[in-house]
């Protein structure tokens, strides 16, 4: 009998939450062999990072059955057996029928929170939480470190990335549109959320005599910097395009500047230095996270002094921390761009130390099978 795993996702702001649960249902799916049913409230943010996904719900695609619902209020549960395992996406509500369904088939439900490195998280990751209900529900504390929920990676990400040659950057260049790639100059992608320091920091890299080309993904980068309707000559503008091409995107820039959750995991395993530009919250309550990420980061990765200190200031100026005059700003950037091959082999050893931890799938279907279905004294339950 498959494992049969009901997942919630509410779309709250751009595709970060239904791209995270879209990577999550296919690894359920195709890697462990489930049974996934995915319930979205907005099938067309679903549809534009999967174009092939038709129109109308109900379907099953990919492999995945694809349900509508509303958070809090109902689910379409026609034809949908019970869940041997439901996952609440980033603390969504279930409505009171979901939740009664659970209970009644003594089903696992896990809160599949958002991505932390805070010392909060490891110590919630896996702890139980009763309801008022007597629903028990887990929390599950994706992470960076082996004792965390860890992150979402395919079993053959590696195998990709390798594959991934100099033809066929070539290739994906001509179809974006890209100036094909020239040793001395430096290509930037940016993904991030609608600023002036990206205005700003143009201008310092125009006048740095070093030749930089910004490939911007996405209107609010794009009218970060824009001036008087027109973009600057070396920026390019890139389509849209499917979550399983972004990949190659990364995998084809020299610097990545991303923001959200899963651009981040992604630039994270593209093994490529990167600013992270995060999702700002009132009172400046995401400088903790941000900070706190990096200090995992810079012992891990032994970025070089120098390389930190300019890294830190201008990760600062960017996520709101503080103002840099024109000197410090300069030097800094100067400081990363004439160092790019430390900067890059201290990436690629952060993701070293990735890869040589297991992916979330796998510690989920190793928690799930030792914990549950040993006691409902089910078969073992083996990974591919």
């Amino acid at each position: 009998m498959k494992t049969k795993c009901w997942l919630f996702c509410t779309v709250i702001d751009n595709f970060g939450d239904i791209g995270v649960s879209w990577r999550l249902a296919r690894e359920l799916t195709q890697r462990l062999g489930w049974s996934v049913y995915l319930w979205v409230d907005d099938a067309a943010a679903l549809r534009a990072i999967v174009p092939s996904l038709p129109e109308v719900l109900p379907l099953h695609h990919d492999g995945i059955y694809l349900r509508h619902w509303q958070e809090g209020q109902y689910a379409d549960l026609s034809h949908v057996p019970p869940p041997d395992i439901a996952i609440e996406a980033f603390a969504c509500r279930l409505p009171e029928q979901v939740q009664n369904i659970i209970i009644d088939n003594n089903a696992v439900c896990l809160n599949w929170e958002y991505l932390s490195a805070e010392d909060w998280a490891l110590r919630t990751h896996l702890m139980k939480s009763l309801q008022a209900n007597h629903l028990q529900k887990y929390f599950w504390q994706m992470g960076f470190l082996p004792e965390s929920g860890g992150l979402l990676r395919e079993a053959d990400y590696a195998v990709r990335q390798k594959s991934f040659d100099h033809a066929d950057e070539f290739n994906l260049r001509r179809q974006l549109g890209l100036p094909d790639r020239s040793r001395d100059c430096t290509d930037i992608f940016i993904f991030g959320y609608k600023t002036p320091v990206l205005q700003t920091w143009w201008r310092t890299l125009a006048k740095s005599g070093r030749h930089t080309r910004l490939w911007l993904a996405g209107e609010p980068s794009a009218e970060s910097l824009r001036h008087n309707g027109v973009l600057p000559d070396n920026c390019h503008l890139l389509p849209f395009v499917a979550q399983a091409d972004f990949d190659k995107i990364l995998w084809s820039a020299d610097i990545l500047l991303i923001r959200g959750e899963d651009s981040f995991v992604r630039a994270q395993l593209a093994g490529k230095p990167m600013l992270w530009h995060i999702y700002p919250q009132a009172e400046s309550a995401h400088t903790a996270k941000l900070n706190a990420f990096w200090q995992h980061y810079y012992p891990t990765a032994a970025l070089p002094a120098k390389l930190q200190s300019a890294h830190h200031v201008l990760s600062a100026e960017l996520n709101g921390g503080r103002r840099l005059n024109d000197t410090v700003r300069t030097q800094a950037w100067h400081t990363l761009l004439d160092h790019q091959s430390a900067w890059q082999q201290s990436a690629r050893q952060w993701q070293h130390f990735l890869f040589g931890q297991s992916d979330a799938v796998s510690r989920l279907a190793q928690w799930y099978a030792s914990t549950h279905r040993a006691a409902h004294k089910a078969p073992p339950y083996a990974l591919p």
